[in-house]
């Protein structure tokens, strides 16, 4: 059994230096800056190791080879050549951080001086903030393309998603940042930003264009992380202790692995993607946990949710019933005012897409850990935001169903009333009365219509709940909690018809509340 897993560092020279485990992908590496293009964009989930794939490259680009002995790129890398690396990492980058301070610590250049790297910082290479500048000072003084290399790139963007008038002033930044890059291939060896979210691409700045976006390309689909293959091939001894200590088959342990952790699609149907940190994580501890899930939720999403009251249950909901379905333009975002939430979260991973249709894209859950997230935590974190337009589709729901007659669409409309209007009411309030608190909120939404009645109309023994004239009719209404429909109707026709002997027709309706099971029973008579 391995003892050298870890999931600690995201730098590959000390991933390397340190003995921890890696599942080679410098084969995949290799392949993509060979590639024709020079100019890439890659979205990837947190925990992914966009990090210590970035890392990997730099420090090929830098010419460390004996970091590289026994790896696929070993014979295969020109190791004469070396380029300086101009690398930044947004992830740590917060909204209460100055973005040009933040830029000044953590942009860095490296440059390979005489077999050794030297580290220079942004103000050794700029007299503006632009990136052009910066390539071409360290052209003038190595003569050498740069390799730019930019990490989490859209981090400023997600913290201010419910401040846009400041990811606006963001965006401008940038874009003056950027300008004239593209134009300029005299000094870049290969330009690679990843992302979290593939949707902001197309929001974020125009200078950029001509980024070839490899997020779902299936070419590119296993750059970061694991396959199945690899799985199998470079755990399996670890997959067998598991497979002995939780008492399964062979066939039910990797089942089970692949219902845990696997089932990101990035494009290839046939081979989806385990996220690193989980699989890592399990041959540590050997337990079934959900270790991705545990080490963060993105607060950008949970801030846009709150700000725009999302339910995410009926989200979930649509995904269970195969219609939670986003097409091609969802993903090609212009505003941050108006973004497709399912794109959000599929962006964030919590969805993927499971099949498309004619550019259309139908939306699942990758995995037992994310589906458990949805459920368990987002589902009940922002409750939907007052509206106060129920109040109106209520009243006149009521009065049209009663008249209709329509007992079931009358038991909806209670329901609503109660389970959705009303069901933040404090608990004691409604447990004094309960059926007097019932004939309250019936009389206010039939009032708030305009609707003409008569509460509570008594004579010396008895008193009536509600009597509704209309159309030539009497519709006398009896509200109950937790009793029996025979009982209403007994009570009305012994002691309230005799009262009525100047209109054609008597309509008893009687309502029942079942508080321990949470519905409606209507009863509705018509008497001549």
């Amino acid at each position: 059994m391995k003892k050298n897993i870890t999931v600690w560092t995201q730098d590959f020279k000390k991933f390397i230096e340190s003995g921890a485990f890696y599942v080679d992908k410098t084969k995949q590496i290799e392949k993509l800056v060979n590639s024709t293009g020079g100019y890439y964009f890659l979205s990837r989930p947190r925990r992914f190791w966009k990090s210590l794939t970035l890392s990997t490259m730099k420090y090929l680009y830098l010419w460390q080879k004996k970091l590289f002995k026994w790896l696929y790129i070993e014979d295969k890398w020109d190791w004469e050549t070396t380029n300086p690396v101009v690398y930044m990492s947004f992830a740590g980058y917060t909204d209460d951080q100055n973005i040009k301070k933040y830029m000044d610590r953590n942009l860095k250049v490296f440059i390979n001086e005489n077999w050794k790297i030297k580290e220079y910082k942004l103000k050794d290479f700029w007299w503006e903030y632009n990136l052009w500048f910066i390539l071409t000072k360290i052209y003038e003084k190595t003569g050498k393309k740069s390799a730019v290399i930019v990490d989490e790139y859209d981090k400023w963007v997600l913290v201010n998603l419910t401040n846009v008038e400041e990811a606006e002033k963001m965006r401008k930044f940038f874009m003056s940042f950027y300008a004239w890059v593209k134009d300029n291939d005299s000094k870049i060896e290969i330009f690679m930003l990843t992302w979290l979210t593939k949707v902001l691409k197309m929001s974020v700045f125009s200078v950029l264009n001509n980024l070839k976006d490899l997020s779902f390309n299936s070419l590119w689909y296993d750059l970061m992380w694991y396959t199945w293959e690899e799985v199998k091939n470079n755990f399996a001894e670890e997959i067998e202790i598991l497979r002995e200590k939780k008492n399964l088959s062979d066939k039910q342990v990797k089942e089970k692995i692949k219902n845990y952790y696997n089932w990101f699609n990035f494009w290839n149907d046939d081979d989806t993607i385990f996220n690193p940190w989980n699989i890592n994580n399990l041959f540590i501890e050997f337990e079934f946990s959900y270790y991705w899930a545990d080490t963060w939720i993105p607060s950008a999403i949970l801030n846009y949710i709150d700000r725009k009251r999302i339910d995410v249950k009926k989200l979930i909901e649509r995904v269970n019933t195969w219609r939670l379905i986003v097409d091609e333009t969802d993903f090609k975002l212009t505003d941050l005012n108006n973004i497709n939430v399912a794109v959000l979260f599929t962006n964030a991973w919590y969805f993927t897409i499971k099949k498309s249709e004619d550019n259309l894209y139908f939306l699942w859950f990758p995995n037992k850990e994310t589906e458990s997230v949805m459920i368990k935590f987002f589902s009940k974190l922002i409750l939907p935001e007052f509206d106060a337009a129920i109040i109106k589709e209520i009243s006149d729901e009521m009065y049209e169903w009663i008249i209709s007659e329509d007992k079931e669409l009358l038991e909806e409309v209670f329901e609503k009333m109660i389970y959705e209007f009303m069901w933040e009411t404090a608990y004691e309030w409604i447990n004094k009365n309960p059926e007097w608190w019932l004939k309250t909120f019936i009389w206010m939404f039939l009032r708030i219509n305009r609707i003409y009645y008569y509460p509570e109309v008594q004579n010396l023994k008895w008193r009536k709940d509600l009597v509704i004239p209309v159309n030539n009719k009497y519709y006398i209404v009896e509200a109950k909690v937790n009793e029996s429909a025979k009982k209403a109707i007994e009570q009305i026709n012994k002691l309230y018809l005799p009262q009525f002997t100047d209109w054609k027709e008597i309509v008893k309706v009687w309502i029942n509340w079942d508080k321990e099971n949470k519905k409606f029973d209507i009863l509705i008579e018509s008497e001549k």
